[in-house]
């Protein structure tokens, strides 16, 4: 698809409105269409296999480190990747929520803005590993001008979903220390529901109670498979922009 920032707005408003009609001469299945936009924009999630003997240590590690009060700190020993061990918690039931503190018991509601630009008194989690990974990791202190980015879902084929990422930060920050240690909370989901519906969304979970943590992992810029395709955008460009050139600049280095 010859894509362009007129043609890439209005694709977006189609995508993620129900209401929206399809752009001029685009014809086809809707999701179909967003699956080949969106990896032609941005990185398509690894697939993550588990064996029975992950899943076993993974079993034995929830059962004896998960049940403390007030939530542990996990002591993360086993040779899997920890972004498997997440992978595992998600499939359980578990959303994630990425944060630079170690000493929150819960996670109490606060004024944020939603995917959709409504301001919402609440705590932000995700159904995503990398996403999460990326908001622990990421030294916001340290950064100089925005940080854009994003987790899509496309729904498709039997409920089977695809993800697709993308992670800017200002072109300022690109040879600057920006990543340090953090911690992925992991959360009961009870309380949480999603900010946008349908078939095409933004992998945003509010609750607008406050959450206890069940556990807290630890991970390290090592832990995450993205580091190195994280790109710079300018503050004067359009998030479209920012969109189309992404895949250009991890390229150009």
């Amino acid at each position: 698809m010859d894509l362009n920032e007129s043609l890439l707005a209005n694709l977006a408003e189609w995508f993620f409105n129900p209401e929206a009609p399809a752009p001029a001469g685009v014809v086809g299945d809707k999701n179909e269409i967003a699956i080949q936009c969106f990896e032609q924009l941005f990185l398509w999630a690894p697939v993550i296999s588990l064996n029975a003997h992950a899943m076993s240590q993974f079993d034995r590690l929830i059962a004896n480190q998960f049940h403390s009060t007030p939530a542990t700190i996990i002591n993360y020993t086993l040779p899997h990747p920890k972004y498997f061990f997440l992978k595992y918690l998600l499939d359980r039931g578990y959303l994630l929520h990425g944060t630079k503190s170690s000493n929150i018991d819960v996670l109490e509601p606060r004024e944020q803005i939603d995917w959709n630009g409504n301001s919402i008194q609440a705590v932000f989690a995700a159904r995503d590993i990398f996403w999460s990974m990326y908001f622990a990791l990421l030294d916001r202190s340290a950064l100089t001008g925005s940080q854009r980015n994003g987790c899509f879902l496309v729904e498709h084929e039997l409920s089977q979903v695809e993800r697709f990422y993308f992670f800017s930060v200002n072109q300022e920050n690109l040879n600057s220390d920006i990543w340090s240690d953090g911690f992925v909370y992991i959360l009961p989901a009870d309380s949480f529901h999603p900010t946008t519906s349908g078939k095409i969304r933004f992998d945003e979970w509010a609750s607008e109670q406050a959450v206890p943590a069940v556990a807290k992992l630890p991970v390290s810029p090592d832990d995450f498979p993205f580091l190195d395709q994280v790109s710079g955008h300018y503050e004067s460009e359009s998030i479209f922009t920012t969109w189309l050139r992404y895949k250009e600049r991890l390229k150009a280095g």
